[in-house]
């Protein structure tokens, strides 16, 4: 039979699984250690048990986020073997309804929140983009040495796309995800590639980069 201790990395999984919901449906100000206790059907202590406070926890809930994130975008991308593709792919993805949605963002924005106060919240953040910021700055250089996209620099590329996305997701907080979201992200995406194809090579202006 497992030992306690053996468990603690399931129950820890567990009891975040638990904060994101509260999160999600409570808000940042009831998500109290009690409320969690209870989604849970626990008594609190057990919960600080595994973590010595609310902000440890909060800490732990972003590194989730972050897989989360993670597990979304780094797997099946490098799966597509066409570099186009896999460029049209990725863009899909970031200007699209799934991915503002792939992590509630009430919760998201909660957690960010409390980064404006908590530099150690404020550095998992950055954790968080750097998640998907490095694997998007090597494809766009793998891109550019295949004169597929024109040459500049490949981490500021990756953060103008990044801005972008963020932007997008932002906005679809206010005004939904719905066809008006949509409209936005396609041209959002066009505009990207508009970036991208500006003084490509002539086999660049040929692929899904062309303007």
């Amino acid at each position: 039979m497992a030992r306690p201790k053996d468990k603690a990395p399931i129950r820890k999984q567990e009891i975040l699984e638990h904060f994101y919901k509260v999160l999600r449906d409570e808000g940042l100000e009831r998500a109290s250690l009690a409320k969690i206790a209870g989604s849970m059907g626990v008594h609190p202590s057990l919960l600080i048990h595994y973590f010595s406070s609310k902000e440890q926890m909060t800490l732990a809930l972003v590194d989730y986020i972050a897989e989360l994130y993670s597990e979304s975008y780094i797997g099946w991308v490098q799966e597509i073997a066409d570099p186009n593709k896999r460029l049209d792919a990725i863009l899909d993805m970031l200007f699209s309804r799934d991915w503002m949605e792939h992590v509630d963002q009430s919760v998201f924005h909660a957690c960010h929140y409390l980064g404006f106060h908590n530099d150690e919240i404020k550095s998992r953040f950055k954790a968080i983009y750097g998640v998907f910021r490095e694997p998007l700055k090597e494809e766009f250089k793998s891109l550019m040495e295949l004169g597929l996209i024109r040459e500049m620099d490949a981490g500021l590329l990756a953060d103008t796309v990044i801005a972008m996305t963020e932007g997008l997701d932002f906005y679809g907080t206010v005004i939904g995800t719905g066809g008006r979201f949509r409209g936005i992200g396609k041209e959002l995406k066009s505009a990207a590639l508009s970036l991208m194809a500006e003084g490509a090579s002539g086999s660049g202006r040929e692929t899904g980069v062309k303007k």
